[in-house]
């Protein structure tokens, strides 16, 4: 299901696997810095992260986690209700 979660906010997995006994994960390109190198450079130079920046990440993870928690919605609606009351807890990673 995971190729239907298409989202800007979201980036799609490419590829993974394991190498040289190493787990993998090949994510498509994207524009920019990761948020590691926004905060290890933040962290050399001594000083805080800009709060325009802060906001875009913010703004794009709550995008990314609302895109997900309708897509999961509807997709346990066409399931039906689910056995005994128990529902399955997912996780969200890298986003």
């Amino acid at each position: 299901h995971s190729k239907l979660l298409r989202d800007p906010s979201i980036l799609r997995v490419l590829d993974y696997g394991v190498g040289n006994d190493r787990p993998f994960v090949v994510y498509e390109p994207f524009d920019g810095d990761s948020l590691g190198a926004v905060l290890d450079r933040a962290r050399q130079e001594r000083a805080a992260v800009p709060l325009e920046v802060l906001r875009e990440v913010f703004d794009g993870v709550a995008s990314a986690l609302e895109f997900a928690h309708a897509f999961l919605h509807a997709e346990q609606a066409q399931a039906g209700p689910a056995c005994g009351g128990r529902v399955h807890a997912g996780s969200i990673v890298d986003l």
